[in-house]
């Protein structure tokens, strides 16, 4: 069991400039042109044919849907996508159902 207490933020393993997938629960880090150059499913790096299903439909949008995306780009929001990573991390850890 994991107990939320636990939770810790690790400042040196984030960096502004990610986009939280919030539908997926992946971290992705984009280049300028919107190419993803690293993806994580929690603390898992997402594998390079996992990581193409963006290149394929989400390259038409821009990752631009604020209801799907979220842009770390302030320090401030380093804490939250730390925290959202953990979360992740919890709710794939969890019996199916025991996720609250």
């Amino acid at each position: 069991v994991f107990s939320f207490l636990l939770v810790q933020f690790h400042w040196n393993y984030m960096q502004r400039g990610l986009t939280i997938d919030k539908k997926e629960g992946n971290v992705l880090k984009l280049d300028r042109h919107k190419y993803v150059k690293l993806a994580y499913h929690g603390f898992r790096k997402l594998t390079g044919v996992e990581r193409q299903q963006y290149h394929t439909q989400e390259r038409t949008d821009g990752f631009d849907d604020p209801q799907r995306y979220t842009q770390i780009d302030t320090l401030f929001a380093l804490a939250e996508a730390y925290m959202f990573i953990q979360l992740v991390e919890m709710k794939d850890e969890a019996p199916a159902g025991h996720f609250f």
